[in-house]
């Protein structure tokens, strides 16, 4: 086959001129075959026109020119596959779709056809401990999903059993007793019915490093489900982790140390800085040691050590630069004379690049190792966080998406230090509305997105070729945060100014808005008088438009009891484009909903009993051959089952000696 492919004459042939990589590195070029007809090829390239493999290598491909889409889903021992214009993303009533048996010893043979119905779907049920593979046909159009399909019977798993195991402590000498505990339970992890385990036999065991049983204890438990006993580690094995471990029936395994230690003698601290560090300024640090009976330790050697990390802007991470330049490095080391008193000074300038902008703020960790007279060393370590401003801000929202017309959302504005902690404060805030480029795209279509400005700024822009710019078709990673990002600022819709209690935290009430997406700006500044910007973008619906977004789902509230209704915005802004939406309810589709432009956009799901526990969503949709989706989940508490205890006690006057009566209820 290999020798009739490359001597046979090709139904198309096309060239391509591969641009230069002066980096030496690998790089991407995009190639549109020429090929008009449905059908299945197979793509040959090669380095030279006559495709002779004593002259060049040549690479080849499987490709499958088709406006048939492939969605499969199984769920134990039944695949159901869902067949959808590549194009439109709608669903193909009358396509025939085969199971095929993967036999490689003679020829693939089908299995079974079954063909879609109005909704796009055909399903297969278990047909014997095979492997399988699909191939849908309409006319002369075809498609093939090759990943193997298992119709194994479905798994119901039954009653679970584990304990719990506890010790008095997590490091021993060897020698020294290890007391411990174990609580034996069973029940169904899917109803979350559980129960102690009474009157049962349960064997432990005590492990060493090398996994060896060096002492086993049987035991029943009690009415609680609870049983105890001690262990000794015995002298002249391996130090280190071991186990205890529930081998059978209701395993369980808990770690501990066997260790031969001394109890310190003296601590050493880093003190609060007495001045506010700056970038880029000198820092002094001071440590002290004392022994634990209150005298200083006057003599010994201080080693230090100072680490720093970048510390990027939450938005970098939408565009995906998360980057490598997160590494850690090490930025100074020294050593410092430890004074008469117990105290030392470290030392340092901890240096920044500006370039980088004022987004990007260092976290700086800092290490110091003493050794006292005696060789005995302690440790102490201190971590802070320094930017060229040094208050951040951050808006967070109550809801996923807000209603159209109604003043009923509120936005929490936080102000902070670089180490978290809250600032009371002043700042003020600008709501916009934000529109999408037009046409909107879909997101393989979308610009790459590019480093900041001020990252490359810092160094030399990596180079890239025209398919760098562009995004793989096949794998479309779509984030509708980060296509947010890419909107410009449009008309101001509100303005004004906050006040931030002691805890930095603000409220801000959105006025009533028409549906769209919008983007709060705010702005506020530290004591040195620097501006801390941030902002946040959120969507509001009327329940009926679509929102401005290629596919979009959020939930107006995460959490939702039993009774309660969750609402769902699921749509996509791409013109006369269908939608999907799954429900799962224990990993099982248990609905599906189909929904066409032009619907409504906002979805009302009542939570009932069954629903406890939570539901998994998955909005997918296809657009000219690209497949999206999006995932939330919905938390639905098992309130019905809190347990609430509290201790209760009377008093009325007690002698010494005389018993007290405690309640739990």
């Amino acid at each position: 086959f290999r020798s009739e492919l490359l001597t046979r004459k090709p139904s198309h042939e096309w060239s391509v001129d591969l641009p230069a990589t002066p980096d030496y590195k690998e790089h991407s070029t995009y190639v549109t075959p020429p090929l008009a007809q449905l059908g299945a090829y197979v793509v040959l390239a090669s380095t030279n026109k006559s495709f002779e493999e004593a002259h060049g290598r040549t690479l080849a491909l499987n490709l499958i020119v088709s406006d048939l889409v492939l969605v499969t889903r199984q769920q134990g021992a039944e695949l159901a596959v869902t067949v959808v214009s590549g194009q439109s993303g709608k669903p193909l009533a009358g396509v025939d779709v085969v199971l095929y048996e993967f036999n490689y010893n003679r020829r693939h043979a089908p299995d079974k056809t079954v063909r879609t119905d109005a909704n796009g779907q055909a399903r297969f049920s278990r047909s014997g401990d095979k492997s399988y593979f699909v191939v849908a046909q309409s006319g002369g159009d075809m498609a093939l999903d090759p990943q193997t399909v298992y119709l194994n019977r479905d798994y119901e798993p039954g009653t679970e059993s584990a304990a719990l195991i506890f010790t008095d402590r997590s490091i021993y000498r060897p020698q020294q007793k290890i007391y411990w505990k174990i609580i034996a339970y069973e029940g169904k992890s899917r109803t979350a019915s559980y129960k102690v385990a009474a009157g049962k036999r349960v064997k432990v065991r005590l492990l060493d490093p090398n996994g060896e049983a060096v002492a086993t204890q049987e035991v029943k438990t009690n009415e609680f489900g609870s049983a105890a006993g001690e262990f000794v580690p015995p002298s002249g094995r391996l130090l280190g982790s071991w186990r205890i471990e529930v081998p059978d029936t209701f395993y369980a395994s808990a770690e501990v140390k066997v260790e031969e230690y001394k109890r310190p003698t003296f601590e050493v601290s880093l003190k609060d800085p007495t001045a506010a560090l700056r970038l880029n300024k000198a820092a002094t640090l001071v440590g002290e040691a004392r022994y634990y009976f209150g005298l200083p330790v006057a003599a010994g050697a201080v080693r230090w050590r100072v680490k720093r990390n970048a510390v990027y802007p939450w938005w970098w991470y939408l565009w995906g630069f998360a980057a490598t330049s997160h590494d850690e490095q090490t930025v100074a080391t020294g050593t410092s004379p430890l004074s008469p008193d117990g105290s030392f000074q470290i030392t340092f300038t901890p240096e920044a690049d500006e370039r980088k902008g004022k987004d990007v703020s260092y976290s700086y960790s800092v290490s110091a190792d003493l050794t006292d007279e005696g060789g005995e060393t302690r440790s102490a370590s201190r971590a802070f966080r320094l930017g060229f401003v040094s208050i951040e801000a951050s808006v967070d929202t109550s809801s996923g998406f807000f209603s159209a017309g109604k003043s009923d959302g509120v936005l929490t504005v936080k102000r902070a230090s670089l180490d978290g902690l809250g600032r009371a404060g002043e700042g003020s805030y600008r709501i916009l509305r934000i529109a999408p480029p037009q046409p909107l795209a879909s997101p393989a279509d979308l610009p790459v997105a590019e480093p900041p400005a001020s990252l490359e700024a810092a160094g030399k822009p990596p180079y890239k070729t025209a398919g760098d710019r562009l995004r793989p078709r096949g794998a479309v990673q779509y984030s509708p945060e980060g296509e947010l990002l890419r909107w410009t600022d449009g008309a101001e819709q509100a303005r004004g100014k906050l006040v931030h209690d002691d805890k930095g935290e603000a409220k801000l009430p959105l006025p009533a808005l028409a549906a769209g997406a919008y983007r709060i700006r705010y702005e506020t500044q530290d004591e040195f008088g620097a501006k801390a910007e941030t902002f946040r973008d959120f969507l509001v619906s009327d329940g009926q438009s679509a929102a401005p977004l290629p596919l979009v789902l959020k939930l107006a509230r995460a959490d939702v009891r039993v009774g309660e209704t969750a609402r769902v915005l699921a749509s996509s802004g791409l013109a006369g484009q269908t939608v999907f939406l799954d429900l799962y309810r224990d990993s099982k589709l248990v609905e599906r909903r189909q929904l066409d432009a032009g619907r409504e956009s906002v979805i009302e799901l009542p939570m009932r009993e069954e629903d406890r526990g939570g539901m998994g969503l998955v909005l997918w949709a296809v657009r000219d051959h690209q497949y999206l989706s999006q995932q939330a989940a919905i938390s639905v508490p098992w309130d019905n089952k809190e347990l609430k205890l509290a201790f209760s006690t009377f008093r009325d006057k007690l002698r010494p000696g005389q018993k007290e009566t405690w309640r739990i209820t």
